[in-house]
């Protein structure tokens, strides 16, 4: 059972056009977009690559509205693009809700800057396009059937190579089809699938693969290619098809392109290369205000590298960071079509403004955030104790990887009283090391950061644990404790007199100006936990 269960309440995107559209319909005979872009953008397909090809190929196939709806929608997925057209600059982006375009470098404008499409109004328009011979050249509405043939045998030969150990011989009368390597398998399979009694058979035997796999689904080692998807595909491919012709001297218009500031958002608010990116950002960032605090940690996480599918998985975009910043391309490396770069400090205040927007979190990580929480708050307690002696008695089993720790921890951490009394262990383990140990500040800081995350929590625990608190013993050998009761007659917290006055007791400069150092982070802390207790 998920651990924050949230109502089904629309996003903010959502909201968003629920408000702009009765806005669009009042202002729709102003609306500045001319159906002729409207009509470039859609020629250019999605950002997927061969993707017009895969569009003419759906449509040259007898198909309900709603089908061919289905197919565009998937297609295009989620994304943007930037199109100069006659000297204007235009946004585009899709999502679930369709495609909108506006005048700018974003969608997030004026909305009588902008027009949005559903999606049954996008496909629509292409197949009216298709039809009047104005959505491609003859060049490119020829390929379309090659294209499919292709990636149909592409997508058989990675499913035959998933398949567990003889599951083949049984599925195929012929498995030496399946021999050699690219691009002549897929080519020899192409040619085989374009054989109307071969692909008939093939049918019948990937029909029975679906049902083996319904019932069982060991016949595959991989999910990635599953047949009862590859059997669907492929008997949409059997319908009879009907090619388009180009209105004579048809030609696509070159157009420049650019970044949109929505795809340049759509990739920082994605986190990051590591996992968990977007909750760690969104955390520290609501704890950290200053600005060179935040680029530093951006500078941090991103590190040196990059990725492809840079921009909404766009298939021909790619991202590379270093040192300096990051830069987003469009087009071949080396010689993009488009280029961005932002240094960390800008990179910083575009995720605090989508933060502060609430565009920055996607539905999932709300729910996801109580346990990465306790994640995080385990992966410091395991830290804690490998700074302690091996003599220390631990909550867990000592491991090399901590599997057990990291498996223990965070079902503790999630009951308020098991995590206080954790705290409480933690505190007097701490009692074990010497206040002139290099790893003793390093254990306050995590045994402070633990208790800050479990604060509220532990307000509303049945016993009310007073959670910060500090205590020096006498003699020599000082130590330093975050636990015990406060003395609720006392308003205020003032150092020991011999704190006042360190030249009382025989203490080195350096020593003592860290016991005094540590006093008042601690006396800081603790005055207001207190108070807020």
């Amino acid at each position: 059972m998920p651990l924050l269960s949230l109502p089904s309440l629309p996003t903010v995107e959502q909201q968003i056009r629920t408000i702009e559209a009765p806005m669009q319909a009042q202002y729709a005979d102003e609306i500045t977009i001319p159906a002729e872009v409207v009509d470039e953008i859609l020629r250019t397909g999605s950002n997927r690559s061969k993707s017009q090809l895969r569009l003419i190929y759906n449509f040259m196939t007898e198909q309900t509205p709603e089908e061919y709806t289905a197919f565009v929608k998937k297609e295009y997925g989620e994304g943007g693009k930037g199109f100069e057209i006659g000297g204007t600059k235009y946004a585009v982006w899709f999502d679930e809700l369709g495609m909108q375009i506006a005048v700018g470098d974003t969608v997030r404008n004026d909305p009588k800057n902008k027009a949005f499409l559903s999606w049954r109004d996008v496909s629509g328009r292409i197949h009216q396009l298709l039809q009047q011979g104005e959505y491609a050249p003859k060049s490119v509405l020829d390929a379309a059937r090659g294209n499919a043939l292709h990636e149909h045998a592409e997508a058989l030969s990675y499913m035959e190579r998933d398949m567990a150990e003889g599951v083949a011989e049984m599925v195929f009368a012929d498995t030496s089809i399946f021999s050699g390597g690219y691009p002549e398998l897929a080519e020899r399979l192409a040619k085989l699938i374009d054989q109307p009694e071969f692909l008939a058979d093939l049918n019948e035997r990937l029909l029975g693969l679906a049902e083996a796999y319904a019932e069982d689904k060991s016949v595959m080692r991989m999910p990635f290619y599953r047949p009862d998807k590859v059997s669907e595909q492929f008997q949409k491919f059997a319908l009879p098809f009907q090619p388009y012709r180009a209105r004579e001297g048809f030609q696509w218009n070159e157009q420049e392109v650019f970044i949109t500031e929505d795809e340049i958002n759509a990739f920082l608010a994605g986190g990051g290369p590591y996992s968990d990116g977007r909750l760690a950002t969104y955390s520290f960032f609501l704890t950290h205000t200053e600005k060179a605090e935040r680029a530093a940690f951006l500078k941090d996480r991103y590190g040196v590298g990059g990725s492809s599918h840079a921009l909404s998985r766009a298939d021909n975009s790619h991202a590379s960071y270093d040192g300096r910043g990051l830069e987003l391309a469009r087009g071949i490396y080396g010689k993009p079509d488009a280029l961005v770069k932002l240094n960390w400090n800008q990179a910083a205040e575009r995720v605090a403004k989508l933060i502060d927007q609430s565009l920055y979190l996607k539905p999932a990580d709300y729910s996801r955030m109580p346990s990465y929480e306790r994640e995080q708050m385990a992966n410091r307690v395991i830290g804690f104790y490998h700074r302690l002696p091996d003599e220390v008695e631990r909550p867990f089993k000592r491991e090399l990887l901590n599997d057990d720790a990291r498996k223990k921890l965070p079902t503790m951490l999630a009951d308020p009283e098991q995590a206080v009394e954790l705290l409480e262990k933690m505190d007097a383990a701490l009692l074990s090391v010497p206040l002139d140990s290099r790893n003793m500040r390093k254990n306050q800081r995590r045994l402070l950061n633990c208790t800050s995350m479990l604060r509220e929590r532990t307000r509303s625990s049945r016993k009310r644990k007073r959670l910060l608190r500090f205590l020096f013993l006498r003699q020599d050998k000082y130590r330093f404790s975050i636990f015990g009761r406060r003395n609720r007659n006392r308003k205020s917290i003032q150092p020991p007199q011999w704190l006042k006055n360190p030249r009382s007791r025989r203490q080195s400069t350096a020593e003592m100006s860290g016991i005094i150092s540590i006093w008042k982070m601690t006396a800081f802390i603790k005055s207001n936990v207190l108070r807020i207790l």
